[in-house]
């Protein structure tokens, strides 16, 4: 996913999980952000226009949590875990 001009691509994304299965999410920005895992303080990280960040999460819990950019407040993912 990307974050451009002020816009996520693509925009709404929904993303479904299982516990004990980690994802994977790959995150390009036009601006230095950090990345956020709302519920999984230990998977944020940042990323630079020059470099996109793969980030790691493996969720523990069911429930839906949110991918963002802290900077920007844009939700990039939404992931509805079961």
């Amino acid at each position: 996913m990307a974050y451009r001009n002020g816009q996520v691509e693509p925009a709404n994304l929904v993303i479904a999980g299982k516990v004990g299965q980690p994802l994977q999410v790959n995150v390009s920005s036009d601006r230095p952000d950090d990345i956020v895992v709302d519920g999984y303080p230990d998977a944020n990280a940042d990323v630079d226009p020059t470099e996109p960040e793969d980030l790691d999460v493996t969720p523990n819990r069911t429930g839906t949590f949110t991918i963002r950019l802290a900077g920007a407040n844009a939700t990039l993912v939404t992931v509805e875990v079961s």
